[in-house]
């Protein structure tokens, strides 16, 4: 098998699929708070995961940041800090 071209038998390979959704905006909501949980539990400031969603490097942080806007990904931030750091003064709103 070329280097570049994926077998899909490979389980260690990396296959992306697409995954037919019934409503769009709820999965890109869905995409940013799962991020932003991952971020929060990586233990980065609310600063630092806005600049994430910020940068248009970080793809798909980026479109949901350019879909859903700041104010929602502050409050996904919030949110997920007040579940997994609860005495942290991290969380940005």
């Amino acid at each position: 098998m070329p280097k570049d071209d994926p077998d899909p038998e490979d389980p260690n390979e990396l296959v992306w699929m697409a995954v037919p959704v019934s409503d769009a905006a709820k999965a890109r909501q869905e995409l940013a708070r799962g991020l932003v949980e991952e971020y929060v539990r990586f233990g980065f400031d609310g600063n630092h995961i806005v600049g994430i969603f910020k940068n248009p490097f970080y793809a798909g942080a980026h479109a949901a940041f350019n879909a859903l806007g700041e104010e929602f990904v502050r409050k996904a931030i919030f949110e997920a800090c007040q579940i997994y750091r609860p005495m942290s003064t991290g969380a940005t709103k």
